[in-house]
């Protein structure tokens, strides 16, 4: 505050600072600077969370200021999830959707160690504008006292905020203030403006224009001009393949290490690997596809698993003369199932193979 005077725009800061503050209650940290004498500045500052905080063991998670943050990944034999949102544990998990989260932007976890994209909000709303993480809303900014005139609200409307006793003009004490000097309109080239509704400092609102898409008023950070801030694939949790910046340029990811490949775990534009279940009738250790193992059914019966095949067989009476198919050299008693397979004849050997030689 200057001279006790506060202009609208100052009054719009103010209420850009509440909304950052609402949305950080679910969000990230936030640290407060040093106060300013200039009641226009903003000085606060978002502060990334991290693994640690969020309880986190392994995956991507959303990193509270619209990015994501790196977690590590899970010894073999866990996936993460499996032990909880981006936990490691032996259960299953299964990825939830932006429509099951009723998240309709921004970074959001899927429970299972991915991040997803949910989308973006059209200016003037923004994600967790209005208190709500992963929603569009804008909070309106209230007239202060002593102001008259329109003003924008920041959020796409007019505020109106009251007139002048007779004999002051709006704008003759500065900014939408009531005082007795004549009050000359600024024009949108005078406010160096070229998009959105600006106060003209005296009574009235100014309409400077629309922007060209992919372009938006204040998408490039700079208040009423015009631009774009292209999305980056770490921002959004991506790590292979290519995607839209959202400003009409195609960004590459890059490429996955096998046995992953993009979207192998069910992720668009993220590395993973969906490992193999056992077939019916497989038996005993297999590899799973994604540089693991999963253990099949167990043989019963007497009969063993082929750890050739993956499949159970035992050895029957009068099947082993003269076999060329084997599993073990030990003879089989030709009465019973026992577990081997047959035995080579002569003197030949069983090979790892399986084959008699």
């Amino acid at each position: 505050m200057r001279g006790g005077s506060v202009t609208w725009l100052a009054v719009l800061r103010r209420s850009a600072l509440l909304i950052t503050a609402l949305t950080v209650l679910a969000c990230g940290e936030r640290f407060e600077g040093p106060a300013s004498s200039d009641a226009g500045s903003d000085a606060s500052t978002c502060i990334p969370t991290s693994c640690a905080k969020l309880g986190a063991e392994c995956g991507v998670a959303p990193n509270g200021c619209g990015e994501t943050v790196q977690c590590g990944d899970c010894p073999t034999g866990e996936t993460c999830g499996g032990g909880g949102q981006n936990k490691c544990g032996s259960g299953t998990c299964t990825p939830v959707t932006c429509q099951q989260l009723g998240a309709s932007c921004g970074v959001a976890s899927d429970g299972c160690g991915a991040t997803l994209y949910c989308g973006d909000c059209a200016l003037p709303e923004t994600c967790g504008g209005a208190g709500k993480p992963n929603s569009c809303g804008c909070i309106p900014a209230e007239c202060g006292q002593g102001m008259c005139g329109s003003i924008p609200d920041g959020c796409g409307g007019t505020l109106e905020c009251g007139k002048c006793s007779s004999g002051q003009i709006c704008g003759g004490g500065g900014e939408n203030r009531c005082g007795d000097k004549p009050c000359t309109p600024k024009t949108c080239v005078d406010l160096d403006r070229e998009c959105g509704p600006i106060g003209d400092g005296c009574n009235a609102v100014l309409t400077c224009g629309v922007c060209a898409s992919p372009n938006t008023c204040g998408g490039g950070g700079t208040p009423g001009k015009c631009g774009c801030t292209p999305k980056t694939c770490a921002a959004l949790g991506l790590d292979c393949g290519q995607i839209d910046d959202g400003c009409g340029k195609m960004i590459d990811c890059g490429t996955c290490t096998a046995p992953e490949t993009c979207k192998g775990g069910g992720t668009p534009n993220v590395c993973g690997c969906t490992p193999r279940m056992c077939n019916p009738g497989e038996c005993g250790i297999i590899a799973d596809g994604c540089g693991g193992s999963i253990q099949c059914e167990e043989c019963t019966g007497g009969y063993i698993c082929d750890a050739t095949t993956h499949q159970c067989a035992g050895c029957v009476a009068n099947v082993c003369a003269n076999s060329k198919k084997c599993l073990t050299s030990q003879p089989c008693d030709g009465t019973n199932y026992i577990q081997v397979y047959c035995p080579c004849s002569g003197n030949t050997t069983c090979q790892l193979t399986g084959e008699c030689l």
